[in-house]
């Protein structure tokens, strides 16, 4: 039988890790839905960093009654959220990045909530990169990096290594963040809060860990429909109905011990991700 290559364009949500770190996410948007003046408009760029299928976490925040707006980076990826857009009855605005001069053209101030998933490893100059979430946004800026300490950590970059595959995740040093903290203060904001972000049990290696296994071990893969399919297919997702919703996650219950009850020096192990929500005028 012929092996089959999975699409360019992904429709399937696999797993627990991805689901697993759009709840932890999402978790975070709905505690600041809890202030008197919540944010109302959001704003991702340059691109959607999270594995899985494109632009689910602004949809997830177009479901909520925000307003959302999302930069992409591939037409076929921006066609995909639009059908689910339209399967779910939901409202959201697109808009293509090129550069940096993207970002340029928008005018200062024009969104509470300017945000980047997991992407600055893909952006050729962070510096300019974080001014102009600064300068774009009314009241908080929000990025996320990759968590070093994570006890996965060193499995994930061997098996870059073992694959020759280009390490494309966000590292950022403690200089890269002080010069952030200089950027974004010149625009009146000031670090609110460290997030320790997508916190479960399991390890952060980026593939299932049978993939990682074997690659690491070099065996072959094993024959037949790689590709087809497995997990949340895009026209049958259980995130945009409340009811559906809150019943799914009620399946992640114990996967999120640690997030929710183990102590930070503990969690700072197991995260997957640090996530630094800055605030302006705070």
């Amino acid at each position: 039988m012929e092996q089959k290559t999975r699409p360019r364009v992904e429709i399937y949500d696999q797993g627990r890790g991805t689901p697993y770190e759009r709840i932890s996410l999402w978790n975070l948007f709905a505690s600041l839905d809890k202030e008197k003046n919540p944010p109302k408009s959001y704003l991702e760029v340059p691109k959607d960093g999270m594995f899985g299928i494109y632009g689910l976490n602004s949809l997830y925040l177009a479901s909520q009654g925000r307003q959302a707006t999302l930069f992409y980076d591939d037409q076929d990826k921006a066609d995909l959220v639009k059908k689910i857009a339209e399967l779910y009855h939901l409202k959201i605005n697109l808009k293509p990045y090129k550069s940096s001069k993207s970002l340029k053209k928008i005018p200062d101030n024009s969104y509470d909530f300017v945000w980047a998933f997991n992407v600055l490893s893909d952006v050729p100059d962070i510096e300019e990169f974080l001014y102009e979430m600064a300068r774009i946004s009314r009241r908080y800026v929000f990025f996320t990096y990759m968590n070093k300490k994570n006890y996965g950590y060193f499995i994930h970059r061997l098996h870059h290594k073992k694959t020759r595959r280009r390490w494309d995740h966000t590292d950022l040093s403690y200089e890269d963040l002080k010069r952030a903290d200089k950027i974004l203060a010149t625009k009146g904001f000031k670090l609110e809060n460290k997030i320790l972000l997508d916190v479960p049990w399991f390890p952060d290696i980026g593939a299932p860990i049978g993939e990682v296994a074997r690659d690491l071990l070099g065996k072959p893969k094993p024959q037949g429909t790689m590709g087809e399919s497995s997990g949340l297919k895009w026209d049958s997702l259980p995130y945009f109905d409340k009811n559906k919703y809150e019943k799914f996650k009620k399946g992640f219950a114990k996967d999120f011990i640690i997030e929710k009850y183990f102590p930070n020096f503990i969690k700072k192990f197991f995260a997957h991700h640090i996530g630094l929500l800055y605030q302006k005028g705070r």
